[in-house]
């Protein structure tokens, strides 16, 4: 509603000047210049929202990577292109990139932690077949 102050004279106002966009289902319903108004505000705040997550994404893996690090600087430089994007109003364009900086992270961190477990399993099964091998010698001899 698009209405001058909060009171209930500022709500029959919107609606009676036609200044209401409602949402119905996915589609939004209204006069067409407020409709678009509104698509654009909320396609701001995703891209806002999704830049700031994936800054978070960037962060977390740089906290969690051991062994294997993603492409960090491919992420960084993506997501200063999603913050150029937001800034010339390309949402679109801006949610893209920090998608692709999300699934750098999160496919890196996925292969790092998997990385680390396949480690520590060969090392765990070497370890325990030292130990067999050390203990069969000692007991023959």
């Amino acid at each position: 509603m698009f209405s001058v102050n909060k009171t209930i004279h500022g709500i029959f106002d919107a609606v009676l000047n036609h200044r209401v966009v409602v949402k119905w289902g996915s589609e939004y319903v209204g006069n067409p210049i407020l409709v678009d108004i509104v698509l654009n505000s909320s396609k701001m705040f995703e891209a806002k929202a999704t830049i700031g997550s994936a800054e978070m994404s960037i962060l977390e893996a740089k906290e969690l990577t051991y062994i294997i690090g993603p492409d960090f600087d491919k992420a960084e430089k993506l997501l200063e292109d999603s913050l150029n994007y937001f800034e010339a109003k390309e949402y679109n364009n801006a949610i893209t990139s920090t998608q692709q900086v999300k699934n750098i992270t999160m496919n890196s961190f996925t292969l790092t932690m998997g990385g680390l477990i396949k480690i520590f399993l060969v090392v765990a099964i070497v370890t325990v077949i030292t130990i067999i091998v050390y203990r069969k010698r000692r007991y023959h001899h």
